[in-house]
């Protein structure tokens, strides 16, 4: 089963953080809430839900990082699972929530600005050089934080698709499972995501909106919005060549092969 990716903002009431023992890890538990939205075919725009609340539990290293690290307010980008919790107290009061095992963060960088911490590389200069000579691709693979980033822009515009009923949740794994594979090299994830999805009959909006990340990842494009990728997939293509075209241009090439005449001697 494909992990669930939110975005959300952490909530105002204190987290609690459990040190670890013999039995457990360190924990820490904290309220989020996602600002959903749902895309609206009829205005053609994403519109605000309700926000979703979660309470969040982080484990190990991560509990540390978000006790020291994070506050209310901050944006952050959820990967894990959910469980929905039935709590009844002494008097007969019942309580429901939503908790979030999270599996991974990390900042999210449409509402944080945040910077990548690139020293070590400066003592690198067989790494530097090779990049420079191979181009962007070489520098994405090199940077793991690039590459956590991307998979998880991916992982948040496939469950849009999957929730907008494009495409089913199959294809999406499909699509992780090529992202998720350290074999596959920069280059080639825009290719096999793009397959993938024409592969189930994906419209162009929804290629164009998935497989763009890879291309900004890779360094050969930027990610595009909604709105972009729809532009760019009802921009008129360049018709294929008709039989009656490339009968002159073999008309030409075959005029271009034979020698040119011998003008007349004065």
């Amino acid at each position: 089963m494909m992990a669930e990716m939110v975005r959300v903002i952490v909530g105002s009431k204190p987290p609690k953080f459990f040190p670890a023992d013999e039995n457990r890890k360190q924990a820490l538990f904290v309220d989020v809430a996602e600002n959903r939205q749902r895309f609206d075919r009829e205005q053609q725009r994403y519109v605000d839900l309700e926000p979703r609340w979660y309470e969040a539990k982080f484990e190990g290293r991560d509990a540390e990082l978000m006790r020291d690290q994070f506050q209310q307010g901050d944006a952050l980008i959820l990967v894990g699972d959910t469980e929905k919790r039935v709590r009844e107290t002494a008097d007969g009061n019942v309580y429901k929530s939503t908790r979030f095992y999270v599996q991974s963060f990390g900042i999210d960088p449409r509402l944080t600005t945040s910077t990548i911490d690139r020293s070590r590389r400066q003592h690198r200069t067989q790494e530097a050089a090779q990049t420079v000579e191979q181009g962007p691709a070489a520098d994405a693979e090199a940077d793991p934080a690039q590459l956590t980033s991307a998979r998880t822009e991916v992982e948040r515009r496939l469950h849009e698709v999957v929730n907008g009923r494009y495409i089913d949740g199959a294809t999406a794994q499909t699509v992780m499972d090529a992202w998720n594979d350290p074999k596959v090299p920069a280059p080639e994830l825009g290719a096999s995501t793009v397959s993938a999805l024409r592969a189930v009959g994906a419209n162009e909006e929804v290629v164009g909106y998935v497989s763009s990340v890879a291309d900004e990842y890779a360094g050969t494009g930027r990610a595009l919005t909604w709105n972009e990728a729809a532009a760019a997939a009802q921009a008129p293509q360049a018709p294929a060549p008709t039989q009656d075209d490339w009968a002159v241009v073999n008309q030409v090439r075959h005029e271009i092969a034979e020698p040119a005449p011998l003008s007349p001697s004065m």
